[in-house]
């Protein structure tokens, strides 16, 4: 059980529903009702009843809720009383571009909510850069893609993504929901340039199935690819997340790789003899972020090795 199972339940309690909680925690619905989910599981019985008018508790959520709220009132009675929270506290920390624009606004959000005085220092570059970057001491820590096994970094994997193809409607229009290597061979291509993280995943999958691409362009900003996508009829092979403007409009379509998946893991690394207090709450804030993108269908995210509960970092 994550103590953010316990706060979103006693925040729909307090709402008095699903859609009223969502607005007080700023997170989607149907992430809200996951999180729900998992708890009632844990518990292993229902804690709110659902109707028309909205949730009421049951027996177990009514028993629950005062336990619940004094967990949170303490945990926030900690937070005041921690020593170095007089002091405010300053963390450079790097992120992946494929990242920042969706996992950045919602992690600030979350670290003003755990700490009011933090200052946050974000850079953003290519994992192998952050990656030597965190090694050298100049941040304190990186959220990147595929972190070496033989890194001396500490790491925490957050989160497990689909890479997916994404295209113009038009385009894939003719092809099955799920696809195969072999049949991305037929479609022009953009892709990150040689040596991103994401680029290196797409390859070695490819080589492990004796397939070929057709990468018809090589560029790394977002904007870029979209423009592509649009004029040039172009196809990517990326998170979904990204173009998910797209295709809510319709004007991009998806399809999944099933042969082989494409998956990538996003870490948090830190820098040796990082401190421990200010890394547990870049990882509370870091899943909670997580969490708030788990439940919403834009997202093709998981919990890395099926984890459903919190690892102390």
């Amino acid at each position: 059980m994550w103590f953010r199972h316990l706060l979103y339940f006693v925040r729909v309690a307090e709402a008095g529903g699903i859609a009223a909680g969502a607005r007080k925690l700023r997170i989607s619905q149907p992430a809200l009702s996951v999180r729900i989910k998992e708890l009632e599981c844990e518990i292993r019985a229902p804690l709110l009843e659902r109707s028309a008018q909205g949730v009421m508790l049951t027996p177990a959520g009514r028993k629950l809720l005062p336990y619940a709220q004094e967990a949170i009132r303490a945990y926030e009675a900690a937070l005041r009383a921690a020593p170095f929270r007089s002091e405010g506290l300053s963390i450079s920390i790097g992120v992946n571009p494929t990242l920042g624009s969706v996992i950045v606004p919602i992690f600030l959000r979350k670290c003003s909510h755990l700490r009011a005085d933090v200052q946050l220092n974000v850079q953003q570059a290519s994992s192998r850069v952050l990656i030597e970057r965190v090694s050298s001491g100049e941040l304190d820590a990186a959220l990147a893609y595929e972190v070496p096994r033989n890194s001396r970094l500490e790491r925490f994997a957050l989160f497990t993504e689909e890479l997916e193809l994404i295209g113009p409607a038009g385009v894939l229009a003719g092809l099955p929901p799920q696809l195969n290597a072999g049949q991305l061979g037929q479609l022009a291509l953009v892709l990150d340039p040689r040596g991103h993280a994401l680029r290196e995943l797409i390859e070695t999958a490819m080589s492990r199935s004796k397939s070929h691409l057709r990468i018809s362009v090589e560029v790394e900003p977002l904007h870029a690819k979209l423009e592509l996508i649009r004029s040039a009829g172009c196809c990517a092979l990326g998170p979904r997340y990204l173009y998910r403007d797209g295709i809510a409009h319709g004007e991009f379509a998806v399809r999944r790789l099933k042969s082989p998946p494409v998956d990538a893991t996003v870490t948090l690394v830190t820098r040796p003899q990082f401190d421990r207090e200010i890394r547990r709450l870049l990882v509370a804030a870091l899943q909670g972020a997580t969490e708030d993108c788990l439940g919403d269908p834009a997202f093709r995210w998981r919990l890395p090795g099926g984890r459903r509960v919190r690892v102390n970092p």
